[in-house]
């Protein structure tokens, strides 16, 4: 199932914000690791389900591993449709459920 199946427009998130991956599903690398040599790197498409329950298209470019269980990232740009650009927010103790609520930009 992809993301644009599972999250309808009425009920996404603005950009940016964080989730926390519960499962890789799908992997643009056989065996969901990413190669040691260089030349076999690329960019592609992941597929994660994240603790939320939903199910997230993720556009990797050839320097990140595809995300692991537990991993905190940040969807910085794109859609459900078209996939969503991220960077890696925080690697918690496994099993630790990250508080994802948004961070306020008050200074107290």
């Amino acid at each position: 199932m992809s993301a644009s199946s599972e999250m309808s427009a009425g009920n996404q998130q603005a950009l940016p914000f964080r989730i926390q991956v519960a499962e890789l599903v799908s992997s643009r690398y056989e065996g969901g690791a990413r190669p040691l040599s260089w030349d076999e790197r690329r960019e592609g498409r992941d597929i994660i389900r994240a603790t939320d329950g939903k199910s997230y298209t993720l556009v990797s470019d050839g320097q990140q591993s595809p995300p692991q269980k537990d991993w905190v990232i940040l969807l910085k740009d794109g859609d459900s449709s078209s996939g969503y650009y991220w960077t890696l927010y925080a690697i918690p103790p496994a099993g630790v459920k990250a508080d994802l609520k948004p961070q306020s930009a008050a200074i107290h």
